[in-house]
């Protein structure tokens, strides 16, 4: 059987570490471009001068020595700085002083290499200051994937930590194989030594660009998440700066309204003190005509004649008038606000003459139907004020109806030892959307209205103990409940 002879190049190894370097830094320029970010080109091209280096470093022996240091020996260690920059940047870890320190080692280790070029150094110093000087240079890799670990950025720290210490020991038991003289004094060799470099090499190779994608791909993630933790804080931002608008415009529609509301109640109470000033101005020249009504009927008492009719008639329309004043007065008569037993009955009437001429002149039929007798201890000015207001309501609610005939009924019982007073209309009703805003202040569909005459009734119901309620749906008579505690007979006498 013929012996096969298998020859070993460590020059072809040596070359195909380059193309082993083009082709993965090539790779993930192309991998990685969609990302535009200006790491990947720089860490690519480094990698790839690396690459060039170490074909030309792969001639030696073909080229000059001068060729191989200016196109090998410097570019390889340009390219592996370069690397490290890359790595420090992802990391965090560079600064200024990193910078200022690898200039000046890398520059001594250049003027070095220089300097034993030009002394005409034996190989076995020039190979052992080689390998020397990279095993040191090797375990920055391994600062950096602890520097990863540090921050908790996992993916790719171990591997770029793996890589650091693979490439370092294999220079170093290579350089420690040399001073030793295990391993010949060449640069490329076929002992086991040098092949466990070239395996190594491989090895680290590989380790650190999967590392440098892994950390790349990791720091893109953290950015993307970064952003959209970012863009999620600015979007609360804007949310909560969007409620404080909202917010301002109501505080602010709140105060031009209250501001409103305020002028509207100071004209409502100077409209109040004119009215009582003139009623109690119409009362002397009232009473002074009612007398002279009296004279009349007294001396024309045979009202078939037309001297006692129309003496009759003055009477009668002089007390009418009369009596309208004082309930006018009545109405706007500023009470200490005390509770004392009164007769809901004739309250109930006297508000209801008051509104019956507007009500006659809109063309709404005005019935009253209330029960005699009914007393209850409470404020008069106020409940008055609170039939004033639901007549109003009422008032407005049927006026605007013109396709049929309008109606308001004033109903008033004692029932169950409660005073029950109800004002029912047939007009356009309370839309749905609003009636759970119906007693809140400042809330009206009227654009006249003040928005205060509901909630101010309710408050006064609820001050005498009582409540006041309503039901109302489309197309349905609308009713407003007044209910609060009757007094016993014996006290209401």
């Amino acid at each position: 059987m013929p012996n096969i002879n298998l020859s070993f190049d460590p020059r072809t190894v040596v070359w195909m570490i380059a193309t082993l370097y083009l082709l993965i830094h090539g790779a993930i320029w192309s991998g990685l471009a969609r990302y535009h970010n200006r790491l990947v080109p720089l860490w690519s091209a480094y990698g790839m001068v690396s690459a060039m280096a170490l074909y030309v470093l792969g001639l030696r022996g073909e080229i000059s020595d001068f060729w191989v240091m200016t196109l090998g020996v410097f570019p390889l260690l340009l390219g592996i700085w370069g690397r490290q920059f890359v790595l420090r940047k992802m990391s965090q870890t560079y600064s200024r002083r990193w910078l200022y320190q690898q200039v000046l080692v890398n520059g001594s280790y250049m003027a070095v290499t220089v300097v034993m070029y030009l002394a005409g150094v034996h190989d076995f110093w020039h190979l052992l200051w080689f390998y020397g000087f990279y095993t040191l240079n090797s375990l920055q890799y391994v600062h950096v994937g602890n520097a990863f670990l540090a921050q908790g950025k996992i993916p790719g720290a171990h591997a770029i930590r793996r890589a650091g210490w693979i490439l370092g020991l294999s220079s170093g038991i290579k350089a420690l194989a040399i001073w030793k003289g295990w391993s010949p004094v060449e640069f490329y060799a076929d002992d086991p030594f040098s092949i466990m470099l070239y395996l190594s090499r491989f090895w680290g190779i590989s380790l650190i660009n999967v590392g440098f994608i892994q950390s790349f791909v990791g720091h893109i993630h953290e950015q993307r998440l970064q952003a959209e933790k970012a863009l999620a804080e600015e979007q609360e931002r804007t949310r909560m700066l969007k409620q404080q608008e909202h917010a301002q415009r109501a505080l602010l529609h709140e105060r031009e309204e209250l501001i409103r509301q305020l002028t509207l109640s100071h004209k409502s109470a100077g409209m109040g003190a004119l009215v009582a000033s003139f009623a109690h101005e119409l009362n002397q020249p009232l009473a002074a005509t009612s007398l002279h009504a009296e004279w009349l009927k007294q001396q024309y008492p045979d009202p078939a004649t037309v001297e006692g009719m129309v003496s009759q008639h003055i009477f009668s329309d002089t007390q009418r008038a009369s009596e309208i004043i004082r309930k006018l007065r009545n109405l706007f008569r500023m009470g200490k606000g005390e509770f004392e037993p009164l007769d809901l009955s004739g309250l109930v009437r006297d508000v209801a003459d008051i509104v019956k001429i507007p009500a006659q002149e809109k063309g709404i039929r005005l019935r009253v139907e209330v029960q005699a007798g009914i007393r209850v201890l409470g404020d008069a000015v106020q409940l008055q004020q609170v039939m004033l207001n639901l007549l109003q309501n009422a008032l407005h609610a049927t006026s605007v109806i013109e396709t049929r005939p309008t109606w308001i009924l004033v109903q008033a019982e004692q029932h169950e030892g409660d005073a029950v007073v109800r004002v029912s209309d047939n007009g356009v009703g309370i839309p749905l959307a609003v009636q759970d805003s119906v007693f809140s202040l400042f809330k009206t569909s009227k654009a006249e209205g003040m928005g205060v005459g509901l909630w101010l009734s309710q408050s006064i119901a609820m001050a005498h103990e009582g409540a006041l309620s309503f039901d109302s749906r489309p197309e349905q008579p609308t009713e407003f409940t007044l209910r609060i505690p009757a007094l016993p007979v014996d006290q209401g006498a």
